[in-house]
């Protein structure tokens, strides 16, 4: 679904994170290519469908772009926080 969703929107802006005091936003399609990369390197080191991985990560569009790239892998997110004691 994401994908689909990605290739509807393209270049519009997806997710937003601040730099050097400034908000800049990363798009649908260049999300939609991390994703994919961060996918297909899980499963270039041996991850199958339905292997869990633990994302520990604070708030930030990273977090979100490993968490659609472990789905998209097939693999099961676990997702820890870093506030977790």
């Amino acid at each position: 679904m994401f994908f689909a969703r990605a290739r509807h929107r393209g270049d519009a802006p997806f997710l937003w994170a601040k730099h050097d005091g400034a908000w800049q936003s990363i798009s649908w399609s260049d999300v939609a290519q991390q994703v994919a990369a961060f996918a297909k390197s899980l499963r270039q080191l041996g991850l199958e469908k339905g292997d869990r991985v633990m994302l520990v990560s604070e708030n930030r569009p990273e977090w979100c772009i490993a968490d659609l790239g472990i789905m998209a892998a097939g693999c099961v997110t676990v997702p820890t926080y870093v506030t977790n004691t």
